[in-house]
């Protein structure tokens, strides 16, 4: 499982740098929607590597470490002065919307690897019953 999410996590990097040199038709909300998208589900990726848990609390985890980077942009600790390094990681504006494309990543990267994906019941499995031989039937008579 963790060598699923390590090849998505390299793959959504991947996307994430050509969403941030993209330059294109549309590239504003390609790289503000897009980027945040990429970087929640970048973020469970990373988190579903370093911990073998349940995927619900890889979930919670992830949405935790996305609230926290828009809460460091709110409190205005990434300035203009900060390094470019810090620009990328954490931002440099608060957005609202940011959390909103953050959950849209962290649903879709939920169900990339199947780790949302409904599971087959594990519990007793109960045999079936063999054929009747034709000797057994009720009300045939017996050879």
């Amino acid at each position: 499982m963790r060598r699923r999410h390590l090849i998505a996590a390299v793959i959504t990097l991947g996307l994430g740098v050509a969403v941030v040199f993209y330059k294109g038709p549309g590239w504003h909300p390609i790289r503000t929607v897009g980027g945040d998208v990429l970087a929640g589900a970048m973020v469970y990726f990373l988190v579903s590597v370093a911990w073998a848990t349940a995927p619900w609390r890889r979930l919670a985890l992830s949405a935790v470490i996305c609230l926290t980077v828009e809460l460091i942009q709110l409190a205005g600790f990434v300035g203009p002065e900060s390094p470019a390094w810090a620009h990328l990681i954490f931002g440099s504006t608060f957005d609202p919307y940011d959390l909103a494309a953050y959950a849209v990543g962290l649903l879709i990267a939920l169900w990339i690897p199947g780790d949302g994906a409904p599971r087959p019941r594990r519990g007793r499995r109960i045999p079936a019953a063999p054929p009747p031989t034709p000797g057994d039937s009720p009300g045939a008579p017996d050879l």
